[in-house]
């Protein structure tokens, strides 16, 4: 897919207004007005924001790019630091759809829908290692969303990340045989069975489950579930 044309408009400063509480910036300024106006659509709202943080996560050592909360849903203490996965365009496309607000109008959604869809392609095409950090439970469901795009992976990790056996099982699911490596050290209480299931149909050589709560039993199911396997870390 080409870049999309026309994504990003370069205007001169001269054109940044401020507006009055009717969102004009004076006399004559309708719909079509080419100025930049100030903009009052909160940025967790904005669809450009949103696709600007979508290229951000897209990075394959995703954990440098740290989010912030006062509240504790996402389960990392008082002051929440956690990642966003990586999404779909399919998904971003129904978000942008169903929340978004494209504050220039919206003239320039489908623009920026092509330009998320062109990037996110460009990466799970060539990724081979992508490295989480601190993903939330919901997180780590869009990142299972988004797997099957990944075909050239290698190495998948996820530290200190928030995993159900739902979410694990999710996640396994879509990994690409060409996978030789995965770490899942997020302190979980996995269930061994399920792992094990999972790993019978991959190539792994290394398995690495440090910090999580497998005991001798499921470690000794995990170890003889593939013939690949040369190295299992707990």
């Amino acid at each position: 897919m080409d870049r999309p044309s026309k994504a990003v408009k370069v205007l001169p400063l001269t054109c940044l207004k401020t507006t009055d509480e009717h969102g004009t910036c004076g006399p004559g300024c309708d719909a079509g007005c080419p100025n930049l106006h100030a903009n009052t659509t909160p940025c967790a709202l904005r669809g450009w924001c949103e696709a600007e943080v979508q290229w951000s996560v897209m990075r394959t050592k995703n954990y440098r790019q740290i989010f912030t909360s006062s509240s504790t849903k996402h389960g990392f203490g008082n002051l929440d630091e956690f990642t966003k996965a990586p999404v779909c365009p399919e998904e971003f496309r129904a978000k942008c759809k169903g929340s978004l607000k494209f504050t220039h109008r919206g003239k320039d959604e489908e623009q920026v829908l092509q330009l998320q869809e062109h990037v996110f392609g460009l990466k799970a095409r060539n990724n081979t290692n992508l490295k989480f950090k601190r993903l939330p439970l919901e997180e780590v469901r869009v990142l299972a969303r988004a797997l099957p795009c990944y075909t050239r992976l290698s190495h998948v990790a996820l530290h200190q990340s928030v995993l159900s056996a739902e979410a694990t099982q999710s996640l396994l699911k879509p990994l690409p045989s060409s996978l030789l490596k995965l770490t899942l050290a997020s302190g979980m209480d996995c269930a061994a069975r399920l792992l094990a299931d999972a790993v019978t149909n991959l190539k792994l050589k290394v398995l690495n489950l440090e910090n999580n709560k497998i005991g001798e039993e499921g470690a000794m199911a995990i170890a003889w579930s593939s013939s690949s396997l040369e190295i299992v870390d707990l």
